[in-house]
Formats: C-alpha cells, structure tokens, sequence
C-alpha cells in the first residue's frame, strides 16, 4: 500500500488530498486567506442566554455569533457526569458574561458555528482534555494487548485533573513519545490561560493549525507516508511542526517542482470533480446517488438492471459495493447530521446484516463519530454522523440562481481558482504570448483581490489582461489567447 498526501495551494484555494494506491480517500479544502475556525479557542461574551432553546449565544468575534447549547457547556456546572443532567442554561450562564469556549463545528448555511466549553488539544497521537478526567482510547485501536499497554503507560503519566483521548496513531508508540507530546499540550494549555487573563471578550487566544499542518497531524498514519507540496511557504510550515512531533516525516516531505498543476499531474482532477456529481457508479455496474435537503442527506442504492441470475445475490452484491462507497462518499464529500441509506430490499437477514457491518467496517477509520443502525425490512438504514464543517459542495458552490435551487454552480472563488489553473495549462503548452482571462465581475474581483493582471503576466510568463463579462454566468470563464 503506498500513501501519499497531496498539497495543492494556488492563491485563492488550498486543497489537500489523502491518496492511497492512488485512489482518494479525504479530501479538504479551505481558502488560502482564512483558515476556518474549528479548534480554535476564544474569549467570549455572551450576548443572550435563552432558556427555552438550553442555549446560549456567544460572540466570538467571528462574522456570525456562535451557539452554546446547555449540554456543551456542562463543564460550567462542576462535577457532572458525562451522562448526568445538566442544569438549565440561565443556571450556568449570564448575558455579559466572559467563557472561554472552543469552535467544534464550523458555522454552516444560517446558523452560526457551534461552541462548547470542553477544550481539546489534539497531538499526533493523544488529545489533551484539560477538563476531563482519566484516559479514553480510540475505538479503531482493537489489539486488547496494545489497548492494556497504552492505558498503563497513560494512567501514570496523567495528573488528577487532566485527562487524554488516545488516536489511533499512537498505536505502537513507546513512553518517552508520550510523555513529551503531552508535556507540550499541557504548555499549550497554560499559553491559552495566560491569554485569556490579559484579553477582554471576544478576542481569540488560541488558534488551530492551517490545513496543510493539519493533514500532517491528522492524516499521516504510515511511517512510509510521503507529502508532496507545491508551495514552498507551505512545505517550510509543514516542516517546522513535522520536525516537533515526528521527525522523520520531515524527511519525506518535497517541493513539486513539476510543470502544471500538481493534482492534474497525479490524476485526482477528475476525482475531485465527482465528489460533485449526484451520481456515483460501482465496480458491479450499480450507482449510488447521493442527495442532500436541510433535513438530511438520502443515499440511494440502484442497481441498474444488474438483476440477472438469482435477485437476492445480487441485490446483496450491490449493497456491499454500495456500503463501501457509501462510507468513501461521506468522509470525501463532508457529509454530516441524519443520513439515510435506501439498500436494496433483501429477504435474507444474514445479508442484511453483512451489509451493516460492511459499512460499520468502512467507517471505522471515519475521524468524524458515527452511529449506524439497522437495516429495516424495507432496506432503509438510518445512521448519523458528526457534523464538523459546511460540506465541501458548500465550500465550492452555490445554489444556482437560474434554476431556483435545484442545481448548484461554482462560487466565485472556486470558479476563480478554476480559470487560473485553466490558464496556467494553456501557458505550459504554449508559452509566451498574451492571454485574456474573460469571467463575470465577481470572479475577476477575486483574482484581482490576490494579483493584479501584471502580476499574473510575471508569474505566468505572458502578457495577462483581465476582463469582465456582465452577460458571463457566475461560474464561466474563458481563457482568450489574442
């Protein structure tokens, strides 16, 4: 198995991709200008406390006031037990009041980013709960004998009031690799309170890694992973925190040097692009189609006509082709909240169940909690799964204006980040020259909001006009050789 990770950053986009045998397993995306704000940690004021929502909102000093559900701020009521009753929001919390809260979900649609007041820092292999207690291990880490060893060696490093979450990376990791990753969480945790006493609400007093640090923390389980980045800021960033937690990654991180864009040269363009596409096929000659609403996200198996031979084998046939792309499909496209799956109808139970544990199995490595149930009679699975972020069709699209709602069209800066790697290929095949990039006012805002047309011309190495087109739709370009 050879797994790589992918850093693709242009001015406007930065996009990591998880590979593995050259298939795409994660995919994120976030502008290049901002980071989002999940994991951050702020100081902030809350501005109204409602009791009939158990909830509380919160400024944070981001563009939308975040929301404090009574549940997610039990820390502010003392000892209470992870499965006790939390008492009311207005016994907890009072407008005016200054709470040092975490972003666990970044804000979506209408509704403002979800906080709570459970920190968590995460490392490489632990995530440091400075207000919980005791040491929790992940539910991948399944080797009973590595599970009793990692819980003696975390037990006597802990102090009463601290606790620790175990990932999944610290599966074969010796004492020593613990007890210093820890030591710095902790260092991390007394910078956050230093802060917090010298700032006034809303202020930010701890910020999250960037993308592309982040994939190194999170995504990077193999010691024969490689990163190959295409940005040398980028490269230099994922260096320095590489060489504090695990050395050796340092190593195996390069500049692509390349010509033309880096995910066109490794074939994930087209990849990347289906993860839009309603419609997904699977290797048996079945799809899945995949379609979301503001209540859930429906999943449906069809088959396609693949109905030759006995029907029960190869509805169950397709099912678990279905179930494996479906958990692909969730964590590439986002996808979080209420999920429900339509198989297709089984009369067996056993395959039904073969078909739930397929997928159980899939999700397994999901970094984001799951919770699946059973396959009714009917063949309708309903699961969830935790919500962290705006999905990625949110990030790069918007609802198209022309069809009402019912399709989705490029936002500008994705379409903007689209026509310049459009003209970058066009240069690569035929340097020189001049070249006119023709899009919509909006799209050319945002080009011009991070380089001029002379600047364009000095990196491309042509001559670049920038020109609008009020009659252009929103996400069409075009790159004009004179």
């Amino acid at each position: 198995m050879t797994e790589e990770i992918l850093v693709n950053v242009s001015p406007i986009l930065t996009r990591v991709a998880r590979v593995i045998d050259g298939e795409l397993v994660d995919l994120t995306m976030e502008p290049t200008s901002r980071r989002s704000p999940v994991g951050n940690i702020y100081l902030g004021r809350a501005l109204s406390v409602v009791p009939t929502l158990r909830a509380a909102f919160v400024d944070v000093g981001l563009e939308r006031d975040g929301f404090l559900s009574a549940d997610d701020a039990r820390e502010l009521a003392g000892d209470v037990e992870d499965d006790g009753a939390v008492p009311p929001i207005n016994q907890l919390l009072r407008e005016g009041d200054s709470i040092l809260v975490q972003v666990a979900r970044d804000a979506f649609g209408d509704k403002g980013a979800r906080l709570t007041t459970s920190i968590s820092l995460p490392g490489r292999t632990l995530i440091y709960s400075p207000y919980r207690t005791g040491v929790a291990l992940s539910r991948r880490i399944v080797d009973e004998g590595e599970r009793e060893r990692l819980m003696s060696i975390l037990d006597g490093l802990l102090g009463e009031n601290e606790g620790v979450i175990v990932r999944t990376n610290a599966e074969g990791a010796e004492l020593q690799e613990f007890s210093e990753e820890l030591e710095a969480l902790r260092e991390v945790w007394r910078k956050v309170l230093r802060e917090a006493d010298k700032v006034d609400a809303p202020s930010t007093v701890h910020a999250d890694l960037g993308a592309v640090a982040k994939a190194v923390r999170d995504y990077v389980s193999s010691p024969d992973t490689t990163l190959l980045i295409d940005d040398a800021d980028a490269l230099a960033s994922a260096k320095s925190y590489a060489e504090t937690v695990m050395p050796s990654l340092a190593e195996r991180m390069s500049l692509y040097t390349g010509g033309g864009n880096l995910f066109d040269r490794h074939e994930l363009e087209d990849q990347v692009a289906d993860v839009l596409e309603p419609s997904v096929a699977l290797p048996g000659g079945g799809r899945i189609i995949v379609e979301t609403t503001a209540a859930l996200t429906a999943i449906d198996v069809d088959s396609k006509g693949r109905n030759r031979g006995n029907p029960e084998e190869a509805a169950l046939q397709t099912n678990l082709e279905a179930a494996t792309e479906v958990g692909r499909q969730l964590r590439l496209r986002g996808i979080g909240g209420a999920i429900v799956i339509d198989f297709i109808q089984m009369r067996r139970r056993a395959n039904a169940e073969r078909v739930v544990e397929t997928l159980r199995d899939v999700l397994r490595d999901d970094p984001a909690p799951t919770d699946i149930g059973g396959l009714s009679r009917f063949g309708l699975l309903e699961m969830t799964r935790r919500r962290v972020g705006p999905p990625l069709a949110e990030l790069i699209s918007r609802v198209c204006p022309t069809c009402e709602g019912h399709g989705q069209i490029d936002t500008p800066e994705a379409a903007a980040d689209h026509a310049l790697a459009t003209a970058e290929r066009e240069v690569e095949d035929n340097p020189g020259g001049a070249l006119t990039i023709v899009a919509a006012p909006e799209v050319i805002a945002v080009i011009e909001g991070v380089a001029d047309a002379e600047a364009l011309g000095r990196q491309l190495g042509c001559s670049v006009t920038l020109r609008r087109d009020e009659d252009m739709p929103p996400d069409h370009f075009d790159v004009v050789r004179a």
